[in-house]
């Protein structure tokens, strides 16, 4: 019924017909090859808290107080970001998620790296992984590593080493936000990392681990460039959930625009958005604000 009075309410204008087809198409969609959500993290916090301290966070290694022993906390969220220090921070952190043993894990997330100088020689430094609870089966690390051209940086993929198995041949600048995907096949433990529709693979990996756990980490090299993140996603599946900022805006509707759809269904990602009640339950009464969302309002 709901669904029938929904419908009947796009239909008084002919320019939601189409926009009522979309969506049907996004929910048929979803329910067969769509990925579910793990977690989801904005880095919505004040300025100069500890990661460590927020829900669902840990620290898995760091400092402590001489004296007392208590943690250090050194992992700061700021800007609405979380910031991976390089140089003096110790402190590594992780969020939790449902055990996951078979299929795709993939974390969607935004990254911006600012440094004094371009990335150079030898310096990589592994920034973001996975891996499961009370071990060091560190697996798909995430490395920023030497331009291979004129850029400041590029970016490298290992499956379980702290060394990368391969480098994107694409090299970004400080400053600028990249919206990265890294993937962990459980089943095979290869890892992946695509990058502005460049996809790199890394070697072999192991079979049969349990992974439960994103993690951020914090070193120490010649290059001590800073990394920002933002907007991550955690999806278990083959195909992994896209960011909320995947609607175009160009007014044009069009069949690009379907995962957007799919993440919205999933979690109410459009948290922006005024209209929608943001609940944490999506129904057709935020369809109006997806709408408005879709046609550039």
């Amino acid at each position: 019924l709901a669904l029938f009075s929904t419908q009947l309410y796009f239909q008084r204008n002919k320019n939601m017909k189409y926009l009522t087809s979309l969506l049907m198409l996004a929910i048929a969609f979803l329910s067969s090859t769509a990925s579910a959500q793990l977690v989801t993290e904005d880095f919505s916090y004040p300025d100069g808290s500890f990661l460590a301290l927020q829900p669902g966070w840990d620290r898995h290694s760091g400092s402590s107080d001489a004296v007392t022993g208590d943690p250090i906390n050194d992992f700061l969220v700021n800007g609405g970001q979380a910031v991976v220090q390089h140089g003096v921070p110790a402190e590594d952190v992780n969020l939790a998620f449902a055990d996951v043993t078979t299929g795709t894990l993939t974390a969607n997330f935004d990254i911006t790296v600012n440094d004094d100088e371009i990335i150079a020689g030898a310096d990589s430094e592994y920034f973001a992984h996975f891996f499961e609870e009370g071990t060091f089966r560190f697996r798909a690390r995430l490395s920023v590593v030497p331009p291979t051209g004129a850029g400041d940086y590029s970016l490298g993929i290992s499956s379980t080493s702290s060394t990368e198995d391969a480098i994107l041949t694409n090299d970004f600048n400080f400053g600028d936000t990249v919206a990265v995907e890294l993937s962990l096949d459980v089943d095979t433990g290869v890892a992946s990392l695509t990058v502005n529709g460049e996809t790199i693979t890394g070697a072999a990996g192991n079979t049969g681990e349990t992974m439960n756990r994103f993690a951020l980490r914090q070193s120490d090299s010649s290059n001590n460039e800073t990394v920002t993140i933002d907007n991550l996603v955690v999806t278990d599946g083959t195909t992994s959930a896209p960011l909320k900022g995947d609607v175009d805006l160009s007014g044009v509707v069009d069949f690009a625009d379907i995962p957007a759809f799919i993440a919205v269904l999933q979690a109410g990602g459009f948290q922006a958005e005024a209209d929608c009640d943001c609940s944490g339950m999506v129904d057709f009464s935020d369809i109006p604000a997806f709408i408005a969302i879709l046609q550039g309002g």
